[in-house]
């Protein structure tokens, strides 16, 4: 496991926010600016959910105007911001909220739910 760099901010910034930077001025804007030239030492962090989801929002058509305003395309933009993260695949989390059917089972015995 690679240890924290001091001074490095590791950020993980999810789909809107990639698509206000990418497309729009504004603090997410600034934050892509920040660490695509250097400005700060900064990391950014995604996962293959993450790039599936800013694939399947940046084609939709609602996009194309400004895409094209802002002189890119859908297809570069995911490259250009696939080339500047680094993709890792995040640690599962374990459950701690119990399904529907245990929850309804609990009611019916109205006993309270044990969250672990």
């Amino acid at each position: 496991m690679r240890t924290a760099r001091a001074g490095v901010v590791r950020l993980v910034l999810d789909t809107n926010t990639v698509v206000s930077g990418y497309l729009w001025n504004g603090p997410p804007s600034d934050l892509i600016a920040i660490a695509m030239k250097n400005i700060l030492t900064v990391d950014l962090f995604s996962s293959d959910p993450l790039h599936t989801e800013l694939r399947n929002v940046i084609t939709r058509q609602k996009f194309s105007k400004q895409l094209a305003l802002k002189g890119w395309t859908a297809e570069r933009l995911l490259a250009e911001y696939a080339d500047r993260v680094r993709t890792v695949v995040p640690p599962s989390i374990p459950r701690t909220v119990p399904d529907a059917r245990t929850m309804m089972w609990c009611w019916r015995l109205r006993s309270p739910v044990e969250l672990t």
